[in-house]
């Protein structure tokens, strides 16, 4: 694992240090970010909607872009490729399949698409961690039952749900896991959602009050039908998840 490991991080850090070419790391994932390191707020950025894209991966690529521009932003992204495999490690040698979690791992750490899309500023390897770190505490919290460890997995979910919006599914997913474990016990039922709920929606909630301000829906550029606006018309919704599925 570490001869594999330490090999294919030197190739990756030496691709996350180099100047950034991906075209929508440039464009939005750092491009928005710029605009609102310059303005030292978040603005209102109407003529594009991918401003309206939850960006709380890309609030982290904010601290460093300041300090060393977009290679900076970049370097966040290849730390969560990094410690990713770590990860997987120390669950399957907690599940006693240690073994299959050195296979697992480096699996997941040499793929191409893994390392070309961690080594840039883009938010999807950093997705991939943030699910694997929910299914993590989920499965902690069944074998804990602590409500500590069920805040924690809620602020996660909120997290992902912030980073990306397909992310969402991993509430939907953290809900069946709780409503499984607990069964039909409605008070605790009831406790142990609101433990989950409220941590999560304290990180995507922002997210959807700055939409419902700068552009009339806090969902953009989706459901524009139920929020109808003069920036996202319901036409262009309906032609880009067509071209998308």
């Amino acid at each position: 694992f570490c001869v594999v490991y330490v090999g294919f991080s030197w190739i990756y850090l030496s691709q996350a240090l180099s100047p950034e070419i991906a075209a929508d790391a440039l464009s939005y994932h750092t491009g928005l970010i710029a605009r609102y390191a310059a303005e030292h707020r978040l603005v209102p950025i109407r003529t594009t909607f991918y401003a309206s894209f939850p960006a709380a991966v890309e609030m982290l690529f904010l601290f460093a872009f300041s300090v060393g521009r977009h290679s900076a932003a970049s370097m966040v992204h290849f730390a969560f490729l990094a410690f990713t495999p770590f990860g997987i490690l120390s669950w399957a040698r907690r599940a006693g399949h240690p073994v299959a979690g050195v296979v697992g791992a480096l699996l997941f750490y040499v793929s191409p698409v893994v390392g070309r899309d961690g080594t840039v500023a883009y938010v999807d390897v950093a997705g991939a961690a943030i699910a694997f770190a929910l299914f993590r505490s989920l499965q902690d919290w069944r074998e804990a039952r602590s409500w500590r460890l069920l805040a924690i997995a809620g602020f996660i979910a909120g997290f992902g749900a912030a980073s990306k919006y397909t992310q969402v599914v991993g509430l939907a997913y953290g809900l069946c896991v709780v409503v499984f474990a607990i069964g039909r016990k409605p008070r605790e039922l009831l406790r142990a959602t609101t433990a989950f709920c409220v941590p999560a929606f304290l990180i995507l909630g922002p997210w959807l009050v700055k939409n419902a301000m700068f552009v009339g829906n806090p969902v953009s550029p989706f459901l524009n039908r139920v929020f109808p606006n003069p920036y996202v018309y319901p036409s262009f919704e309906t032609d880009y998840s067509y071209n998308l599925r």
